[in-house]
């Protein structure tokens, strides 16, 4: 809502005798819905903050409100002859274009709404967490906001809380296995819950320390304390008995790539966990309750994560990463690439200690021989003497296992006494269901979601609104709800009360699923001609890729661009059946397709294919190869074409290959548009930024230039509206960087991050942005802004209409004076250099 980036479009009347266009006047407002009534275009507006409906009058130039709400916008206009139909406020009003007055309509629509009733529903794919008993005989799982425990063998499994309408999470099993502790959020607020193992008493609420999403609970080994970290990168212990929360630490910096790794000590006397320090690599530390103090145990000259006590208490292990540097930088495309290998080590608390991994002589032990004596087996010892942990000195006591280095990212449970594979003791959690009541689970989906976006989004003063009262204003809709997709369509209206970019739904949650339809593509444009189908034109791909396999151009395929389509699996086809209503269920599947140079079967031939499901990936190739050769041929070879999907790991490999693959370019035409972001693309900008140093010379083959990889004459960048996020910042930096003009229109303005939220009970959710972006002046920027081009140039219907690209064209014509301007320097090899004569 409110939205001024740049993809605010005005209104364009186009004539169409000449494609000549008129803009609607405007003040960078999002002006949509056209409607020509007579003389006169209606459209929406949010020139006036909130969305109504205006209409400008063609023979005076004059543009009025004609719609005065100022609580909801107007959305979704629709004209007939004499009046306007609209949505506002949830209500449909009409629209007398004579008399300026418009009303609310009273439509009353009955339906059985058969997913709105309380229904029993399987729940194993919605599982999200789950914990093992301590002596392994059940597990407990979360699934759709109910906690469940599962037996091993012998029972049944159990529903703890039957809370269709509260999001209980996180199960965590009590070290003697009576009791669970869970989260749940049935107050309103997360609080934590502790209940016996059968459900069958009312369990006992603890409330937290502060408003904020919980997670990762953990049990100390003598049952008195519970860990707990929030999404404030805070670390608490709570104590069972009292509720008292104690503080440990917070973390430096926001990483979404890792995690605190809190471990308790087997006396229960100590906390192990990893944080980042200054330099954003991670150290090991130790809380210890007694002294209600953290002391650091890694020197942070290593990333140190995943400390773990050994059973009886005198090593401390953990895994390090001497090269895991380059990767601290997570949001930026130059940790791509970056592998990192750990090692395993312990440090030993105490400092009469010895090592474990003191060097043997293989002696005879002395002394008398050991007398064993047969006996029954006896029992477990399961008392933890106290841990000592003598600091002084302890960096000089971590030793490395001497484990080849590696990356250590599986994890598995097994049993201990026995070899185990994958599969082994399966438990059944495909059983588990609950009573589901979708009316009052949605209420609850919209206060999660609301929770959501004041917990994690990156500014506490939510962008001025008073979240309590957006809380209100939308809340009083929850009783009209009727569909899931009606309870997504309200939280994204209230997610855009903040008035940020990258505010949306992150799923669909528990909808009525609808299979789509399996068509079959032949990555071809069809024509009607003479009564049948004629192709048009083939897409090629690379049919070794198969991301890439474009069905009419593999080898051995013999069908051309002008052949007519005449039957599909012995189907007859013309118009009016429509040409891909033949191809249902052929994707991915032998299909034999009649085709011939005319429009009879006369002549013609059968020919099998093998359709594909998506033709994107083909249009596209054809588009950046086009797109290559126009800028190949304007520039009479001189200039490179790099066109960038994104900012993320697509993005990183199609820069590296098509950058590269052109050195032998003077200059570049860097074409952003249409760049969906993802990351901060600081390793393109990098590379871009590439100056020559030197020549080495050898003594056969070319002079090479250092560095040797690189274009090191004039780039151009080309942007639009469609390019935003990572596609922001791009030019931002590409424009900071001097490197060249930006050419095009002025991007999206969505520099803002999402960095992981939690799921609503259904699986559904809205993101937060938990990051945004000022400039080394103190300012916020981009953000709602976006870039401005240099050179601004707009796609025009009469230039594309006879085939131009406007934008890509003068790129080529700026970079072409540039080179002009700058020739690409080069150096020839100097003379051969007498060193061993006499001066």
């Amino acid at each position: 809502r409110h939205y001024r980036g740049g993809r605010t479009h005005p209104i364009w009347v186009m004539s169409l005798a000449d494609y000549s266009v008129e803009k609607l006047p405007r003040a960078n407002s999002n002006d949509s819905d056209p409607m020509w009534i007579g003389n006169t275009v209606y459209f929406i507006s949010d020139r006036n903050y909130t969305a109504n409906l205006f209409a400008y009058h063609l023979d005076t130039k004059q543009t009025e409100q004609v719609t005065r709400h100022d609580d909801f916008d107007v959305r979704n206009a629709s004209a007939g002859p004499d009046a306007i139909v609209y949505e506002q406020a949830g209500f449909v009003h009409l629209l007398d274009v004579k008399t300026g007055q418009a009303r609310q309509l009273a439509i009353d629509v009955k339906g059985d709404l058969p997913w709105a009733r309380p229904q029993m529903k399987h729940v194993a794919s919605m599982i999200r967490n789950a914990a093992l008993s301590p002596t392994g005989v059940r597990a407990a799982f979360e699934a759709r906001g109910d906690i469940f425990t599962v037996p091993a063998e012998q029972g049944d499994y159990r529903n703890l809380t039957r809370s269709t309408s509260v999001h209980d999470h996180s199960p965590v099993w009590s070290p003697d296995g009576s009791q669970l502790a869970w989260l749940s959020d049935a107050s309103g607020e997360y609080q934590l819950m502790i209940g016996d193992q059968t459900g069958l008493t009312k369990p006992r609420t603890l409330q937290l320390p502060a408003t904020a999403y919980y997670s990762s609970p953990s049990w100390s080994p003598d049952g008195k304390h519970l860990l707990l970290q929030d999404n404030h990168l805070t670390l608490w212990t709570l104590d069972v008995s009292s509720a008292k929360a104690t503080r440990i630490d917070s973390d430096t910096y926001f990483d979404p790539t890792r995690d605190i790794d809190a471990a308790w000590s087997p006396d229960s006397r100590w906390v192990a966990y990893s944080r980042n320090v200054g330099s954003h690599l991670r150290a090991v530390f130790m809380y210890s309750l007694e002294q209600a103090k953290a002391h650091q145990i890694t020197d942070a000259m290593s990333d140190a994560v995943s400390p773990s006590f050994d059973a009886g208490g005198k090593y401390l292990y953990f895994l390090a990463s001497t090269d895991y540097g380059p990767r601290t930088g997570w949001l930026e495309m130059s940790s791509l690439d970056r592998p990192a290998r750990r090692a395993i080590y312990l440090a030993v608390l105490p400092a009469n200690e010895p090592s474990p991994l003191l060097p043997e002589a293989g002696d005879e032990p002395s002394g008398p021989p050991a007398v064993v004596a047969l006996a029954s087996k006896p029992r477990a010892d399961t008392s933890a003497s106290a841990v000592r942990v003598d600091l002084d000195g302890i960096g000089q006591r971590i030793l490395a296992l001497g484990i080849l280095a590696g990356d250590f990212s599986d994890w598995g449970i097994v049993a201990t006494d026995k070899p185990a594979k994958v599969g082994d003791g399966a438990i059944n959690v495909g059983q588990l269901e609950m009573l589901v009541d979708p009316r009052a689970e949605w209420t609850e989906i919209f206060k999660e979601a609301w929770r959501t976006q004041r917990d994690y989004f990156y500014d506490a003063k939510m962008h001025g609104a008073n979240w309590q009262v957006v809380f209100d204003k939308y809340s009083a809709w929850l009783p009209y709800v009727g569909h899931r997709g009606d309870l997504g369509y309200l939280i994204a209206l209230t997610g855009g009360e903040l008035t940020v970019g990258h505010s949306y739904l992150t799923g669909a949650g528990d909808e009525p699923e609808e299979q789509p339809e399996n068509v079959g593509l032949l990555g071809a444009d069809f024509a009607i001609e003479n009564g049948r189908y004629r192709i048009k034109h083939i897409y090629t791909g690379e049919n070794w890729n198969p991301d890439l396999r474009a069905p009419l151009s593999a080898p051995g395929i013999q069908v051309s661009e002008g052949d007519y389509l005449l039957e599909v699996n012995g189907r007859p086809l013309a118009p009016p059946t429509n040409v891909y209503s033949l191809f249902q269920g052929t994707a991915s599947h032998q299909t034999s397709i009649r085709v011939g140079k005319s429009p009879t079967v006369e002549g013609s031939r059968v020919v099998t294919v093998v359709p594909v499901a998506n033709e994107e990936a083909l249009r596209t190739r054809a588009w950046i190869e086009q797109n290559r050769r126009r800028v190949d041929q304007l520039s009479g070879g001189r200039l490179a074409y790099v066109w960038l999907p994104n900012t993320g790991g697509s993005g990183y490999s199609s820069f590296t290959r098509y950058f590269y693959a052109q050195q032998d370019k003077e200059g570049a035409v860097v074409d952003e548009r249409y760049n969906h972001g993802g990351m901060v693309a600081d390793y393109i900008v990098n590379e871009l930024d590439r100056r020559p140093m030197g020549y080495f010379a050898t003594r056969d083959g070319r002079t090479s230039t250092t560095p040797i990889a690189g274009i090191f004459g004039p780039k151009v960048m080309l942007i639009n509206e469609s390019a935003g996020s990572g596609g922001d910042a791009l030019p931002y930096m590409f424009h900071q960087r001097q490197l060249g003009p930006l050419v095009g229109t002025r991007t999206w303005g969505g520099l803002v991050g999402t960095l992981g939220v939690p799921q609503t009970i259904d699986g559904g959710g809205i993101t937060a942005p938990g990051l945004a972006f000022y400039d080394l002046q103190g300012k916020w920027a981009v953000e709602n802004e976006g870039i401005t081009p240099d050179i601004e140039v707009e796609y025009t219907p009469a230039d594309v209409i006879k085939g131009h690209d406007p934008q890509l064209e003068r790129a080529v014509q700026e970079a072409l004076t540039l080179l002009k301007q700058k020739p690409a320097l080069r150096v020839a090899r100097p003379a051969p250099i007498d060193r061993t004569s006499r001066p």
